[in-house]
């Protein structure tokens, strides 16, 4: 009685390299932006059920002048996966990006900050998925190197 509700694609990118993302805008954002980086705060009781015991980490892109943030980031370290991968790896669980800032590249800026620091801290691997309908997702990660390596299928009970 299960049927196909999602499919998501999961992505990923080594890190043992320093990532290179070049985008004319970005020297703008640094000048305007800042990226503030602590642990998740104020999560729902859904969160709480989906990432159990994860510890998430925010990046948080936030506007210099007016303090509003505009996008952010929670990640993760997949420590369970170490000894089978032997990577050193992370994963991205949420990206957002405020509704009225979109299109504009702070969330390509956002993500190309946090792998620059990842690298710098001897993170190897990253991964991310992301809804197979959803092409700008899709195109963000491909435009920050990340690789398509698996496909998942979320089931649905029908009623």
């Amino acid at each position: 009685g299960y049927r196909p509700a999602e499919t998501r694609l999961a992505f990923q990118q080594r890190l043992d390299k320093p990532p290179v993302t070049a985008d004319a805008r970005f020297a703008a954002y640094r000048q305007r932006y800042e990226i503030q980086v602590g642990p998740r705060s104020r999560t729902t009781w859904w969160q709480e059920c989906a990432f159990g015991p994860l510890e998430l980490h925010d990046y948080r892109l936030t506007d210099k002048a007016t303090g509003r943030r505009v996008a952010r980031a929670s990640l993760w370290e997949m420590e369970t996966y170490a000894p089978t991968w032997n990577e050193h790896a992370v994963g991205v669980a949420e990206l957002e990006t405020a509704p009225d800032a979109r299109r504009r590249g702070l969330a390509k800026f956002l993500m190309a900050q946090i792998l620059r620091h990842l690298h710098e801290q001897f993170f190897t691997l990253a991964e991310v998925q992301a809804a197979e309908a959803d092409t700008a997702a899709r195109d963000l990660f491909r435009k920050l190197g990340f690789a398509q390596v698996d496909r998942g299928i979320r089931l649905r009970r029908a009623a």
